[in-house]
């Protein structure tokens, strides 16, 4: 947001105050080494790149980097280094763009496509003073990207948690095509998850290359590799979700199997006891002459009792036997 020619920013000082404040081009050059500024900025917003852009003297090539929502990208540039990585879908399943990392010393852009709610976080998380002043804006990245991680594992947990509910519910009744759908959205997020984050192995794995110098040779080198091997684990754990979902769609398969070779058992043993029924009215209705014929209404009701009673008796025999 531009400010009467001014860059809202947010300054981190060791040695005093953490504020939001307008930084220009003097406050900028004028940094000790207790400070530092993080610039955090919608890439909608046109006017606040552009000033951003003018004011920490970004080549043109970074700047056309800077509009080009495009991931798995790592970049070195003279006096600063830069890269971009697919932000995590929001809670809905959406993807929600990408966020740029802008590094140098003394100064931090992130650029973003929309509102990135581990960004917020992070700054709401301080209720005081802190030291972040006297990280490298290096370091602060690299916090920033544990949160990032941190983004992952809460949508991959989240997903297992629906998961095992669902798990429970076609465990608990007979299945039906919602639980289906349930599972076919889940199957959705896993698999977009894992596009997002296998795009951001070209970055991770290379900010910590000896041949990367901005971080091979910076103070924040150990907190990168942890971050190397932390993604790896996020990697770990989105496979591990698809498992889950495929193991989810096995469950409804068997259950859905299972539930049809009961209705099958039920209808073959309806049919059964009818079809004997049948042949026991078929018997008595056939034209001969014995003295059981001719008790009329009695001998009626005494076979529709019959026929009732061996109902009851073949319907008991079958539950006793788990044929039902």
């Amino acid at each position: 947001m531009r400010c009467f020619g001014m860059v809202k920013a947010y300054l981190y000082d060791a040695e005093g105050r953490d504020c939001e404040t307008d930084i220009d081009a003097a406050a900028l050059a004028g940094l000790s080494e207790s400070q530092l500024v993080w610039f955090d900025i919608d890439r909608c917003d046109h006017a606040a790149v552009e000033a951003v852009a003018t004011l920490l003297a970004l080549t043109p090539d970074a700047r056309r980097r800077l509009g080009a929502r495009r991931g798995n990208t790592l970049d070195h540039h003279p006096d600063h280094f830069q890269f971009s990585v697919p932000a995590p879908p929001d809670g809905s399943g959406e993807a929600i763009g990408h966020l740029d990392f802008l590094i140098a010393p003394g100064w931090l852009l992130t650029v973003r496509d929309g509102e990135v709610s581990f960004l917020r976080n992070f700054r709401d998380q301080d209720k005081g003073e802190t030291m972040k002043g006297a990280l490298s804006p290096a370091t602060i990245a690299a916090s920033l990207l544990d949160w990032h991680l941190e983004s992952y594992f809460d949508a991959i947990s989240d997903i297992e948690a629906a998961l095992d509910k669902l798990d429970s519910e076609i465990l608990a009744e007979r299945t039906d095509r919602s639980a289906l759908e349930r599972l076919g959205r889940m199957r959705r997020r896993v698999a977009l998850l894992r596009g997002r984050i296998a795009d951001q192995r070209s970055v991770f794995h290379g900010l910590v290359r000896p041949d990367f110098g901005p971080v091979a040779s910076g103070d924040a080198a150990e907190f990168f590799h942890a971050l190397a091997g932390r993604f790896d684990r996020a990697v770990d754990s989105v496979e591990r979700a698809r498992d889950v979902v495929i193991g989810s769609f096995e469950l409804f398969a068997s259950k859905t199997a299972l539930d049809t070779n009961d209705l099958v058992k039920a209808l073959t043993f309806v049919t059964v006891v009818i079809g004997f029924a049948a042949a026991i009215a078929g018997i008595f209705g056939m034209n001969f002459e014995t003295p059981f014929f001719k008790t009329g209404v009695t001998g009626f009701y005494e076979v529709l009792g019959g026929l009732v009673v061996l109902t009851i008796l073949a319907t008991v025999a079958a539950r006793w036997r788990r044929w039902i």
